[in-house]
């Protein structure tokens, strides 16, 4: 009696989940969210740290504000320490509440998805809004580069007449006040280089959570053309990003007999459809 039932259970269609209630503002909580979209307090469904033990779901280790101003310091002194650092935590997972670890993404896909929140947009205008973020990062990184050159000239104009004109208690002070101006200067083209980099890495990111998706709506196959006019871009523009996402296991290129590229998402793509196309890899 047990073994006929059971079928008949397995083949009914699963009851569309209810939206939770927070219990801080009494919002909705839509099923598939994890936080309220009323006051952001964390929903008992999202995955509990091992650390804090609190609901909190696992978010890129450089989303974290901390993490980010760090970065952003060490690649004002010369690039490298901040490329050391940067590859030090890449595609590492943490905790968003303690900044405990929890594990690292399997690519960059995985970490642009992780640090998803909100709507999805739509990919076209996703690729729009990164072009903005980093239009925006270029005229705030000039601002203070800017400041920055006028604070130098300001320190070194300083230092000049100090040395030339004035002696003595006054001469100090001049020397001190010149340095406070050289030093002010370095700092805000140190933030200013550091900000113009956190905003070309939002863009990117931006970039790569618009390719996910437009990939996921093509079941994992996506040719370049077809991108190109799905994203409004020239598709000069469209093969590098695309490119850059290829690692021979889970993205995969391939040329159609048309001369066509074909990226092929293994993660998205039905079991058999997984098969190698007719083109010749590349």
């Amino acid at each position: 009696m047990t073994d006929a039932i059971v079928p008949q259970q397995e083949g009914r269609p699963a009851a569309p989940e209810k939206p939770a209630i927070c219990p801080v503002c009494s919002t909705e909580i839509p099923a598939g969210r994890d936080r309220c979209p009323g006051c952001g307090k964390y929903s008992e469904t999202a995955e509990r740290c091992p650390h804090c033990h609190n609901p909190s779901p696992a978010v890129p280790y450089f989303s974290r504000s901390g993490a980010g101003c760090m970065v952003t310091m060490l690649y004002g002194l010369g690039g490298f320490p901040g490329v050391a650092y940067r590859k030090a935590h890449e595609n590492e997972l943490v905790c968003e509440l303690c900044g405990g670890h929890r594990g690292f993404a399997a690519g960059p896909l995985a970490l642009a998805a992780a640090a998803r929140r909100g709507v999805p947009e739509k990919p076209d205008q996703a690729m729009q809004r990164a072009a903005q973020i980093e239009a925006l990062g270029a005229g705030r990184s000039f601002g203070l580069k800017g400041l920055a050159a006028l604070l130098g000239f300001a320190g070194a104009g300083t230092l000049l007449l100090t040395l030339l004109f004035v002696s003595g208690l006054f001469a100090a002070l001049g020397v001190a006040a010149a340095a406070g101006l050289l030093f002010g200067a370095l700092a805000l083209f140190v933030a200013g280089r550091g900000l113009r980099k956190r905003y070309d890495r939002d863009a990117e990111v931006t970039r790569l959570r618009a390719l996910a998706d437009l990939a996921r709506e093509h079941h994992g196959v996506l040719r370049l053309d077809r991108a190109a006019e799905v994203l409004r871009l020239p598709p000069p523009q469209v093969e590098p990003l695309l490119s850059s996402l290829v690692d021979g296991q889970r993205v995969k290129l391939d040329v159609e007999d048309d001369g066509v590229l074909v990226y092929r998402f293994l993660d998205w793509m039905p079991p058999e459809r997984q098969l190698p196309g007719q083109g010749s890899a590349r």
